[in-house]
């Protein structure tokens, strides 16, 4: 018998290796006969000494023997399979000669019939409804004998244990018809209220099967009720059966399941595609957030750059105007001391020809007797010396007016330089480098001229043999003079190319801060909040005011006042767009500071605001301000992102920080989605 069982046992482990098996099987045997591994316990009874982890260590020999049977035709490994067949081995060696009793079957098969599903499900009435009938009805009106009875409200409140959605109870022409149908929720919840409702109906006596079988004299006044089915669109219960045939559809549990199924199915899809939409519009907004940031920060880069290329520049001009300062006093005391020279020159001049008509006239006496022609000599010599006398004279009086004409000169200079420094204040700092070097040229220009004026006097005025021996020194400071006028005019055109490679600078930096301006419009578009951040239309007239004084003033107008505030807020808008039409007028705000203001004198504006007042005149106004501002070329609205908080225009870190907090609410939205 041994041998049969290892055969089977050998060909039902035939999966793995037959000398693998063999080898544990050997190792397993050893250790059970040298008692290293132990399988009979003292009180006679057996376990499993590859088992001793189980919690039952006491088994028949019976049990123990099919447990070992079981594994070793099993496919649990090799390791398994030979240590349990050295089991068998040993626990049939234990049997010896004892009749070996077979173990009952555990499991037998099912000998009755059992019945057929039933394929047809009953169908019911959706939405679930219960019928309620033998509502009492016999009282009657006195005046027409119409049967009144309870209404909806009061049967819907009897009934409340069932969660009714809503009740409807049926007339005809001689009232009330005793009957009411009770509409449940359309969901598992309202079919469990409709059978519970049926059930209550049925545990009293008072169901469908008892309604059809009872009389008249066995209802009594008793109410009877049942779910609605596919049998009662079959019924006689008049107008609740039409009803039924109408509002209600036939349907199984299933049907309905299956339809939630749907529904939920298909709001999946749509809930699942929303999502994939707004990721999809999360990440275009992400990405549009850094390109905006990226812009922010080269923009903020180059308005640090500009911000100290304006500081140098103005430290620049400072020093530039400080040392053209100095420079001009110091040419004026030079000039002081060359005219005061002059005049000592000059006196000295006159000194020496007065002595000289002096002596002349003393010799005069002398000369009474020499001959006459004699006479006419000195005669001609002194009118000679008269004439250059008075030539002098005629030239120190020249170099006195010249010299209180250049003190004029230069007091208005200085007064005009410190007008110029004025508005130069006013304007952008390319200018400023440009009025200082036209200052310097014009000093330089006033100085060199001057010299000149000098040397030609000289010249013009130089009659002796004294002044007629420097006459070629007069002609190469002149010329030195010249080609220092020349240099001035090279230098001014040099300062000129300066000042256009700064304006092309700040027209590309005003280019950028425009671009910069046309994506926070953009992004501000889709984004913007009312109350917080969006575009504001600058140039646009605001047309709230306009209603009550359109209706107020037109009311009796013939197409209408909402057709006329139509056509004269087109008439205004239409003349704002007017190069022709300013009425502006530039005032000073502060010595630093102008701001346009609007001519209140103007005809338009007082014929508008004695026709339709002052809130409807100041909205044009305010459009005409705004326009001038923002697009004083195009005389056309344009968008301008606004602060309606600050009631400001808006700062491009307003925006990012805005930007951020929207983001991160979104995150934390999909986030909650997501944990819900």
């Amino acid at each position: 018998m041994s041998s049969s069982s290892s055969e089977a046992e050998s060909s039902d482990s035939g999966d793995f290796e037959s000398d693998e098996i063999e080898m544990y099987e050997t190792e397993a045997t050893y250790k059970i006969d040298s008692g290293i591994l132990v399988a009979k316990n003292s009180d006679g009874t057996y376990r499993c000494p590859f088992s001793p982890n189980r919690k039952k260590q006491s088994f028949r020999h019976q049990d123990l023997l099919a447990h070992a049977r079981g594994i070793a035709r099993g496919k649990k490994g090799p390791l398994k399979v030979g240590n349990h067949r050295a089991l068998v081995k040993y626990l049939s060696a234990e049997l010896g000669d004892r009749p070996e009793f077979k173990q009952a079957e555990r499991v037998r098969r099912l000998q009755q019939a059992v019945p057929p599903r039933v394929a047809k499900e009953e169908k019911r009435l959706c939405p679930w409804m219960g019928i309620v009938v033998n509502i009492d009805n016999r009282e009657t009106r006195e005046e027409d004998g119409f049967r009144v009875a309870a209404g909806a409200a009061d049967i819907k409140e009897k009934f409340h244990e069932f969660n009714p959605e809503r009740v409807d109870v049926f007339h005809d022409y001689g009232g009330h018809q005793g009957t009411a149908l009770v509409t449940f929720k359309k969901d598992i919840y309202g079919l469990i209220d409709a059978e519970a409702f049926e059930k209550s109906f049925a545990a009293v006596g008072r169901g469908r099967k008892e309604w059809e079988t009872h009389n008249d004299v066995q209802r009594e006044l008793h109410l009877y009720g049942w779910q609605a089915t596919e049998q009662d669109l079959r019924g006689r219960l008049g107008l609740l059966t039409e009803h039924l045939r109408k509002f209600s559809d036939l349907k199984t549990v299933a049907d309905v399941v299956e339809d939630k199924d749907r529904i939920n199915d298909q709001l999946v899809q749509n809930l699942v595609a929303a999502v994939g939409r707004r990721n999809d519009r999360l990440e275009a907004c992400h990405e549009r957030f850094v390109v905006l940031q990226n812009i922010v920060s080269e923009v903020d880069n180059l308005r640090v750059k500009a911000e100290e290329e304006k500081r140098k520049m103005e430290e620049k001009h400072k020093q530039d105007l400080e040392e053209l300062h100095q420079k001009a006093a110091m040419d004026t005391e030079q000039h002081r001391n060359r005219m005061l020279q002059h005049q000592v020159i000059l006196a000295n001049k006159m000194r020496a020809l007065e002595e000289r008509c002096a002596e002349m006239e003393r010799t005069e006496t002398l000369m009474k007797q020499k001959n006459e022609a004699e006479v006419r000599q000195f005669e001609k010599a002194k009118e000679e010396a008269k004439k250059q006398l008075e030539e002098v004279s005629k030239q120190a009086e020249l170099h006195a007016a010249m010299r209180y004409n250049q003190g004029l000169l230069q007091m208005k200079m200085i007064e005009k330089h410190e007008v110029q420094n004025k508005e130069l204040e006013m304007q952008v700092q390319q200018q400023k480098t440009k009025l200082a070097v036209s200052q310097n040229r014009e000093l330089e220009f006033q100085r060199v001229s001057e010299m000149l004026e000098i040397e030609r006097g000289k010249i013009d005025g130089g009659g002796g043999q004294d002044e007629a021996n420097n006459i070629e020194s007069h002609e190469k400071t002149i010329k030195d003079l010249e080609l220092k006028l020349a240099d001035l005019q090279a230098s001014y055109d040099l300062s000129d190319s300066m000042v256009s490679d700064l304006t092309r600078k700040e027209r590309a930096s005003n280019d950028e801060i425009e671009e910069a301006r046309k994506v926070a419009v953009m992004v501000l578009k889709d984004y913007g909040a009312k109350d917080k951040l969006a575009n504001k239309m600058m140039g646009e007239i605001d047309k709230e005011p306009w209603e009550p004084a359109c209706r107020l003033r037109y009311r009796l107008h013939e197409e209408g006042w909402d057709i006329k505030m139509a056509t004269q807020i087109s008439k205004w808008e239409a003349l704002l767009k007017d190069h022709s039409f300013r009425p502006l007028k530039m005032v000073e705000v502060t010595p630093n500071e102008l701001k346009y203001e609007i001519k209140r004198d103007d005809p338009k504006l007082q014929a508008l605001q004695e026709e339709l007042g002052e809130k409807v005149c100041k909205t044009v106004m305010d459009a005409l301000l705004e326009l001038e501002e923002h697009n004083a070329s195009g005389r056309y609205p344009v968008a301008v992102p606004w602060d309606f908080k600050k009631n400001q225009k808006m700062v491009m870190k307003d925006l990012i920080l805005y930007l951020k907090d929207l983001l991160d609410g979104r995150k934390g939205k999909a986030a909650k989605r997501r944990r819900g």
